[in-house]
C-alpha cells in the first residue's frame, strides 16, 4: 500500500511540473481546435513487412488519415524510434496545428521536449507567424524561449526579414548564443540593415557583432560608409547595448588598412573610441600610427585591445614578434595586457626561446615580466633553466623552473638561488 501511495504522490509530482510547463498563457490569436481525447483509433503494424518496405507503407498509409485518426496511428508507432520519427514528421507536414495541439494535451514532458523542436522547424517553414503563435503561449521560460529560437533560427534561414521581424517579437531569453551564422553569408548588407531594426534589448540585435564583419571584409568603403552614419548606442552602466564597431572596424581595417584608420580618426565621441579600438585590435597599424590612435583613447578604452592586436597579428619570424612587442610596450599598462603576454610568450618560445627570455627581462612591468617568464619556463629544458638568474621572480615561476629540473641537479640548483628563495625551495620538495 506504501509503495502504491508513492506512486501515486510522484505521478502528480510530474503531472503538476508538466502543468506549467504546457498550458498557454492568454493570446489573441485563435487556439487550434483541439483534437478530442476520444479520437478515432487508427493504429498501423509494420512488423510484419520486410525492412525496406516498412517505411514507405507507413508512409502511403498516413496519406490516407483523417485529422481525428493521427493521434492513434502516432501512437502506434512510438516504440520505434525510426517509425515514430517518421510518423512525426509525416503529422506535422500534413497538420502542424493538430500535432501540436495534441502534444500539448498530452502531458508526456519528455515526449514534448522530444518530438516539439522538429515539429516546430517544418511548421515555422511553412507558416511562420502560426508556429511563432504557438510558441509564444509557452510560459516557461527556459522551455519558451528555447522553442522561439528553433522558430526564429529556422525561418532566419530561408528569409532574414522575417526572421527578424519574429525576433522583434520574441522577447527576451533565458539561454542565448551568438556567433556566425550561415545565414549571414549570402547578402550580408541587408542582414545588417534587418538585424540594425530591432531594439537594443534584443538578443538577436547582437548579431551584428557577426554579420558586419561579413559585410566589411566583402566590401569595405559601404560598410564603412553605413558605419559611419548609423546610430550607435554603446552598453552603459551595465545595460546590454551596440558593440558592432568595434567589430566591424576590425574587419574593415584588415581589408583596407589605411581609408578605415583616417576614417576612425575622423569620428566623434564614444564612435571614434569604438573604431578605434577596432583598428588597434585588427593589428594592421605600425607603431606611428598606433601612437597616434592611443592619443585619442581614454585610459578606460584600452582593456583588451592588447591582447586583440597580438592575436590578429602575424607571428612567422623574429621581427614579427619584435615588432608586435613594440608595440605592446605602448599600450597603457592594465591587467588584460598579461592575455597578450601569454600570447606572445608562447609564440617566442615556438621560435627562438633564447630571445624569448632576453625579451621577458627586457620587459618594465612586473607583472608582464612574471608572465612571460613563467610561460618561457614551461617548455624550456633542464640546462635553460639552470642558467637563468632568478631575483625577484614569482613562486609560480620558481616552481615550474624547480619541477623541469632533473633530481640530481635540484641540489645545485637550488644552492645557488637567492637566500630568501632557498628556503622555500626546500619546502617545495617536501
Amino acid at each position: 500500500m506504501k509503495a502504491f501511495l508513492a506512486v501515486v504522490a510522484c505521478s502528480g509530482f510530474f503531472i503538476g511540473l508538466a502543468l506549467p510547463l504546457l498550458c498557454p498563457k492568454e493570446s489573441k490569436a485563435p487556439p487550434a481546435e483541439p483534437i478530442k481525447r476520444t479520437e478515432t483509433t487508427r493504429s498501423f503494424s509494420t512488423a510484419n513487412l520486410a525492412p525496406a518496405s516498412r517505411m514507405q507503407a507507413l508512409a502511403e498509409k498516413a496519406a490516407t488519415l483523417r485529422r481525428d485518426e493521427w493521434p492513434g496511428f502516432f501512437r502506434s508507432q512510438l516504440d520505434s524510434p525510426e517509425s515514430s520519427r517518421l510518423a512525426a514528421r509525416l503529422w506535422a507536414e500534413a497538420d502542424p496545428a493538430g500535432f501540436w495541439a495534441w502534444l500539448r494535451q498530452d502531458f508526456d514532458l519528455l515526449r514534448f521536449t522530444d518530438f516539439a523542436p522538429e515539429l516546430l522547424k517544418i511548421w515555422a517553414a511553412a507558416d511562420p507567424d502560426s508556429a511563432m503563435d504557438a510558441v509564444s503561449a509557452i510560459t516557461d521560460k527556459r522551455l519558451g524561449g528555447e522553442l522561439r529560437k528553433t522558430v526564429i533560427d529556422t525561418v532566419l534561414d530561408l528569409d532574414v526579414k522575417k526572421g527578424v521581424a519574429l525576433a522583434a517579437r520574441a522577447g527576451d531569453f533565458n539561454r542565448f548564443g551568438w556567433g556566425h551564422r550561415k545565414w549571414m553569408e549570402d547578402d550580408p548588407e541587408a542582414v545588417v540593415a534587418a538585424l540594425a531594426t530591432l531594439p537594443l534589448v534584443s538578443d538577436y540585435r547582437r548579431f551584428l557583432n557577426q554579420a558586419l564583419p561579413i559585410w566589411a571584409k566583402q566590401d569595405p568603403a559601404a560598410a564603412l560608409e553605413w558605419m559611419s552614419r548609423a546610430d550607435y548606442h554603446p552598453t552603459r552602466d551595465g545595460f546590454w547595448g551596440d558593440e558592432w564597431l568595434v567589430s566591424g572596424f576590425e574587419a574593415a581595417a584588415k581589408a583596407d588598412p589605411d581609408s578605415t584608420f583616417r576614417l576612425a580618426l575622423d569620428l566623434e565621441g564614444i564612435k571614434r573610441t569604438e573604431a578605434l579600438k577596432g583598428v588597434i585590435a585588427s593589428g594592421t597599424l605600425d607603431l606611428d600610427s598606433l601612437k597616434v590612435a592611443l592619443q585619442h583613447l581614454p585610459p578606460t578604452a584600452t582593456r583588451m585591445i592588447a591582447s586583440d592586436m597580438v592575436s590578429a597579428r602575424p607571428s612567422d619570424t623574429l621581427s614579427d614578434l619584435q615588432q608586435t612587442a613594440a608595440l605592446l610596450n605602448e599600450i597603457p599598462s592594465e591587467k588584460s595586457n598579461l592575455y597578450a603576454v601569454n600570447d606572445l610568450a608562447r609564440s617566442w618560445a615556438r621560435l627562438d626561446r633564447d630571445s624569448g627570455w632576453q625579451w621577458a627581462n627586457s620587459l618594465t612591468d612586473p607583472a608582464m615580466q612574471r608572465r612571460a617568464l613563467v610561460y618561457l619556463a614551461k617548455g624550456a629544458t633542464p640546462q635553460e633553466v639552470a642558467e637563468l638568474p632568478f631575483l625577484g621572480l614569482s613562486d609560480e615561476f620558481f616552481r615550474i623552473a624547480l619541477f623541469h629540473l632533473p633530481a640530481n641537479q635540484q641540489d645545485a640548483w637550488i644552492a645557488g638561488l637567492p637566500a630568501d628563495r632557498r628556503e622555500w625551495a626546500e619546502s617545495q620538495r617536501k
